[in-house]
């Protein structure tokens, strides 16, 4: 990142509260929350060798562990036509990333957790922190994120919002999957309009 624009992202996270009592908009929980998106999201991500970081997110039994699987080049996802299967994020991390911790303090800055290996994929079954498996195959700059269902549950009660909002959070780019099924929900469209 070139000097001059970290310098300036450092300077309006500095002045955000000065800022937001000129304009008279926001509270201390806001003033904190832009601070925090300033330092732990967007310092990190202008940084020349932060990778592109790719959600694979939507409703029940709509392909994203198959479609996670495939770009990742193994199955580690488990897959099988059962919604709600998954209950936590998966990271698929190029081996070269895998070793600086920075980039992986980065990524899971939404989640408040340690980034942990998968030893079983049975413990995707199970809600929990994040879990990452290592990429020998991809590109070596692209982060893939396997998302639970955030549809699983009804009338308010999603199981899976919270831990799906947080990987949006932690994402740049995210591939949204439906069906024909799903594609109408309005709730589904709310929570991805967020």
């Amino acid at each position: 990142m070139e000097p001059t624009f970290y310098d300036a992202l450092n300077h309006l996270k500095d002045n955000i509260p000065r800022l937001a009592k000129l304009l008279k908009f926001g509270e201390g929980a806001d003033i904190a929350s832009w601070i925090n998106i300033v330092e732990a999201k967007l310092i990190p991500r202008f940084s020349s060798d932060f990778p592109i970081v790719a959600a694979i997110c939507g409703g029940g039994s709509s392909g994203k562990s198959t479609l996670f699987n495939a770009l990742s080049g193994e199955r580690h996802a488990p897959i099988g036509g059962r919604a709600g299967m998954n209950r936590r994020v998966l990271f698929s991390v190029p081996e070269t990333l895998v070793e600086q911790n920075r980039v992986v303090a980065d990524l899971v800055e939404p989640f408040k957790a340690d980034l942990q290996p998968l030893k079983d994929s049975a413990d995707l079954t199970t809600p929990g922190n994040p879990l990452y498996v290592i990429n020998r195959s991809g590109p070596k700059d692209l982060i893939l994120l396997d998302t639970p269902d955030f549809d699983t549950g009804a009338r308010g009660e999603y199981v899976n919002r919270d831990v799906t909002r947080m990987a949006l959070e932690a994402s740049d780019i995210f591939i949204y999957i439906f069906t024909n099924s799903n594609y109408n929900n309005r709730d589904n469209t709310d929570f991805v309009a967020r």
